[in-house]
């Protein structure tokens, strides 16, 4: 015997759209399983953004060792030797260890390194940040600048 009270009492209940049911399974994973998907997603993103900032900022090297610095009459003057590889740029005075280096790191920031005498053991660093392609203006300017500056180009 069922007992009935209150507004409902000997009708049925009316509709609502609220649907209290269990929510379907997602049809590829659990909630956890999709976080995991787009975070491998976004860190794939990021690693190809890398590798594409370091590739740009390689050819920019390629391309600024060749219309700057290799032909460059000055340095020939003081008898400093320079040599491109893939990720560095690098100059010595004559019969002398690398002093100084322009280096592209494996995120495609640009740093300059600068090893008194060549030694190693005393690198002092200055980093020149991300390349950006919008700045290559005043980056050359300022990788002129601080070479410049460590190997004593024009000093009498």
């Amino acid at each position: 015997m069922s007992h009935q009270s209150g507004r409902f009492a000997g009708k049925a209940a009316p509709e609502s759209d609220i649907d209290w049911s269990e929510p379907a399974p997602a049809p590829h994973g659990s909630g956890f399983d999709e976080v995991l998907q787009d975070l491998g997603t976004v860190e794939r993103r990021a690693e190809a953004e890398k590798r594409m900032r370091h590739r740009a900022a390689c050819e920019f090297l390629a391309t600024f060792y060749r219309s700057d610095v290799e032909n460059a009459k000055v340095l020939k003057q003081q008898g400093i030797a320079t040599g491109l590889a893939p990720t560095q740029i690098a100059f010595a005075k004559a019969g002398r260890p690398a002093e100084v280096a322009i280096v592209v790191t494996t995120g495609g920031a640009l740093s300059v390194m600068f090893a008194p005498g060549g030694l190693r053991t005393h690198v002092q660093r200055t980093d020149l940040g991300d390349f950006d392609p919008l700045a290559k203006s005043t980056l050359r300017r300022r990788m002129i600048g601080l070479v410049i500056g460590y190997l004593g180009v024009g000093d009498p």
